[in-house]
């Protein structure tokens, strides 16, 4: 019998490296693709209008980036929220409703943290090179390339051990962390619902310094920015159109497992756990199939 579970838990195992390596490959793909589209299709035909406006009303069009990342989560977020307002159950993760007045008394705090995107493109323009300013010189699909892989690698290693940190040390879950762990069914909006400590350590400085690491163009963060977003919203929407099997909602039902985004560093950690209805196989209920 044991060594029946040490094959199964080696089948798991290797199964989980392949989610979780696809995972990060697949997130490598897309990013690349959709930044190399946006970029050639609806950047660079602007290009010269954009680098006078940066260069004759430069303060106006940092802060209106900023506005735009703000207006965009909103109005993402609502709208992956709607399938949880309106208790709908197909492809549901958990089969728990969400109550109107625990998110009312969420919503302040998300408003600030999100707030805080507003000035996003102000502290770039300190901190990232001139030339990430010039619409004139997009980056090559080459240089993307190599670009959005050290970012999500840099934001993986950042994001997992920062956020692992906010669990292992007592202090600092009790403090800090438990806010966002309130919501243990998630919905897209309290993404960012946490104390602004864990906000600006676990959720904007680790795609932040990968950027800057790389001195990413301008356009480049803003798109990484916008899916990174999307992303987050889609992981906490408790639904499985999210990209990850359900691996993020399982952290927010099962506390101590999935710190990471893609899983490759829960895999190796031990800590890759897929939630009952990924794992048994869902219908379109999201409910799990019979064998």
């Amino acid at each position: 019998m044991a060594k029946v579970e040490k094959v199964a838990d080696l089948a798991f195992r290797y199964g989980s490296a392949g989610r979780a390596f696809g995972n990060l490959m697949s997130s490598l793909v897309m990013s690349v693709c959709i930044q190399a589209v946006l970029q050639r299709y609806i950047v660079q035909p602007w290009a010269g209008s954009l680098d006078t406006l940066i260069t004759e009303q430069e303060f106006n069009f940092l802060l209106g980036s900023g506005v735009c990342t703000f207006a965009f989560f909103w109005v993402c977020g609502i709208f992956m929220a709607l399938p949880a307002l309106l208790h709908v159950q197909h492809w549901k993760i958990q089969m728990k409703h969400m109550h109107l007045s625990m998110l009312a008394e969420s919503l302040p705090v998300v408003l600030l943290n999100s707030l805080g995107f507003v000035p996003s493109g102000i502290v770039l323009k300190r901190v990232l090179p001139a030339e990430s300013f010039s619409f004139a010189n997009l980056p090559s699909i080459g240089t993307l390339t190599v670009q959005i892989a050290v970012v999500l690698v840099v934001q993986e290693l950042l994001f997992f051990y920062s956020h692992r940190w906010l669990h292992v040390n007592k202090q600092m879950y009790a403090r800090v962390h438990k806010l966002h762990h309130t919501w243990t069914a998630p919905i897209s909006l309290v993404a960012i619902y946490a104390h602004p400590f864990e906000h600006v350590v676990s959720n904007v400085f680790p795609p932040f310094a990968g950027c800057v690491l790389v001195r990413a163009h301008f356009a480049t963060m803003s798109i990484h920015t916008v899916l990174g977003l999307a992303h987050t919203l889609a992981v906490h929407s408790g639904y499985f159109f999210c990209d990850d099997h359900g691996m993020h909602d399982e952290h927010h039902r099962s506390f101590n497992v999935n710190y990471g985004v893609f899983g490759v560093l829960d895999w190796l950690h031990g800590t890759y756990v897929l939630p009952p209805t990924a794992a048994a196989g869902h219908d379109s209920t999201g409910e799990a199939k019979s064998k």
